[in-house]
């Protein structure tokens, strides 16, 4: 079960927003470490150390440091993975992409806010890819959504290894 992190927080403030919103970027944050540390066991090569690297330092690349995509790492993950263990990539990315691209709608800081995703142009006009009003009720939906994602992760690392000792 997901966790409740801002119960603390009087629902609708601005220290809850802040609190909702940082959680499940972190959240999206750990599952994207999860998928990529599963595709790199998953296909042999040993990873570690992440925490030692420096800035301006260089080092090989592999699952954990390429320049992939997150739809990217997400995709290569189904493809290791069984039928069972497969993650809703375009719905996790759309999530990380409203989040990090989104746009808040208030015209005073009214709570809940409202996140309006739009699109690339076409011809001359632009759409609307999402409008979401940012209650408690949507964010404990999508931090249960990330926990379950994060949950596929693990047990389609465990079915990998479970058949390759097999």
């Amino acid at each position: 079960m997901a966790v409740t992190p801002c119960a603390h927080l009087t629902p609708n403030t601005p220290e809850w927003h802040a609190c909702s919103v940082g959680f499940l970027i972190v959240n999206l944050q750990s599952l994207e470490f999860s998928a990529r540390a599963a595709v790199a066991t998953m296909s042999g090569i040993a990873w570690g150390g992440l925490a030692n690297m420096q800035t301006g330092q260089s080092v090989a690349e592999d699952p954990m440091t390429n320049y992939d995509q997150l739809g990217t790492v997400l995709s290569k993950f189904n493809g290791l993975a069984s039928a069972q263990a497969q993650l809703d990539v375009g719905r996790i990315v759309d999530l990380r992409d409203q989040l990090a691209h989104g746009r808040l709608s208030a015209p005073t800081p009214n709570y809940p806010l409202t996140l309006l995703k739009f699109g690339k142009p076409v011809k001359g006009t632009i759409p609307v890819l999402a409008k979401i009003a940012l209650t408690d009720a949507w964010f404990t939906q999508q931090r249960q959504f990330v926990y379950n994602a994060m949950e596929t992760i693990q047990t389609g690392l465990a079915e990998w290894s479970k058949n390759k000792k097999t």
